[in-house]
């Protein structure tokens, strides 16, 4: 296991940008919409500063390893040439989960 890949989807919002990519049409516009990719119901100042983590922590990270795309210009994020390694490391991971929870 590549502990590179494992450190890009340790945090539960890039498995959330992944997932939205995953399971979405491509490119996703940005800015995106943090509710969605947060679970739960948050305040202003977390929603803003989880906003700025967005654009200044996570996306960067998914750019520069080449899981994502992110256009700036153009304000959108697509899939990049590593998506299917983060992908399907993800998808084994929550696949374990689900068979444990239905032992």
């Amino acid at each position: 296991m590549d502990e590179r890949t494992l450190r890009l989807i340790s945090h539960p919002i890039r498995r959330r940008i992944i997932c939205a990519l995953r399971d979405g049409e491509t490119p996703i516009e940005c800015p995106l919409n943090i509710a969605d990719l947060d679970s739960g119901i948050v305040h202003k100042e977390v929603a803003q500063r989880r906003q700025i983590e967005l654009f200044h922590i996570h996306l960067p990270k998914l750019d520069d390893a080449d899981v994502i795309a992110w256009d700036r210009d153009h304000e959108n994020v697509a899939k990049g040439s590593n998506f299917d390694k983060c992908r399907i490391l993800l998808d084994e991971i929550t696949t374990h989960d689900e068979s444990e929870v239905d032992h």
